[in-house]
């Protein structure tokens, strides 16, 4: 049942890369659209102060190779201004399928260009639109940095400007730091901020994690978080850890999560801050060339 959902999934993904392809050119690469990865899910997530969120997750990326390969068009459901703000970002791939509590879940589509030469993986260039019932356009520039300290370790520094309809302009700024402890152990700190228009002071999210990998795919790690505003009623809304265990079931390519942890919110500054647990199930399969 898995390998006949990957085949629908792939064929589907194929057939709709050709199509749009071929706006651009006569010329359709069959070999780069049966190249075509992505992952579709669903995820569950409860805590005392939230409640449940329960909510779908797709995501979808492809080159077009009649326009040089240099642009590539993305589909995602995800938080849309951690997409438009340039907010995410993960050291490795030892990932939470989860987003952070104050998380909205928006369909967010786009194209996406990177610069020719030595450019073009430490730049690119990206504008699209969140379809809703009122949506907005944007547009984002990236520039990235990989500082290796050593065979063991090595910092990312990100940059990104952006201009949202609704947001107006906005810079984004994040730091990475990951190290390999054992060949199986992994730690990683990240810090970002944001500051926009719309935003309330620096907006700023943090943490620090601990991963055990025993595959790619199969990993057990313990995080500690914080996020905040600092001109916001409330500049230090949440502090809080949790553990995060991923694991294929039973097909490599589809991976369950089990998420558990405690956090300390607050958001109304008439209101005393109080604990709330987290726990969050997931499921999500990935399909196509570059799957795990």
């Amino acid at each position: 049942m898995v390998e006949e959902a990957r085949r629908l999934l792939a064929e589907t993904s194929c057939a709709a890369v050709l199509w749009i392809d071929g706006l651009f050119g006569d010329d359709r690469d069959l070999a780069t659209a049966r190249g075509t990865s992505g992952r579709i899910g669903f995820v569950a997530r409860y805590s005392q102060f939230g409640g449940i969120d329960p909510d779908g997750r797709v995501g979808l990326q492809y080159e077009l190779p009649n326009l040089e390969r240099r642009i590539r068009m993305f589909l995602d459901r995800a938080d849309p201004r951690e997409t438009v703000e340039d907010r995410g970002g993960r050291f490795s791939s030892v990932r939470s399928s989860f987003p952070p509590p104050d998380a909205p879940e928006r369909w967010v589509a786009g194209l996406g260009v990177a610069p020719p030469g030595r450019w073009r993986d430490r730049a690119d260039f990206r504008a699209g639109v969140r379809p809703s019932a009122s949506p907005s356009i944007f547009a984002q520039a990236r520039v990235r940095q990989l500082v290796s300290t050593g065979d063991w370790s090595e910092w990312r520094f990100r940059q990104s400007g952006f201009w949202e309809s609704r947001a107006g302009f906005g810079v984004t700024a994040g730091a990475e730091y990951g190290r390999l402890l054992t060949p199986a152990h992994f730690l990683h700190w990240t810090l970002m901020g944001t500051v926009s228009e719309a935003s309330e002071g620096v907006e700023w999210r943090g943490d620090a994690s601990l991963h055990r990998k025993f595959s790619p795919t199969h990993t057990l790690g313990g995080q500690l978080f914080g996020r905040g505003a600092t001109s916001a009623a409330v500049p230090f809304q949440e502090i809080g850890f949790q553990a995060i265990y991923r694991r294929p079931l039973g097909h490599p390519t589809l991976i369950g999560e089990f998420v558990v942890g405690y956090s300390w919110p607050r958001e109304d500054p008439e209101v005393p801050r109080r604990g709330s647990a987290i726990v969050g199930l997931g499921l999500e399969l990935h399909f196509g060339r570059h799957s795990p």
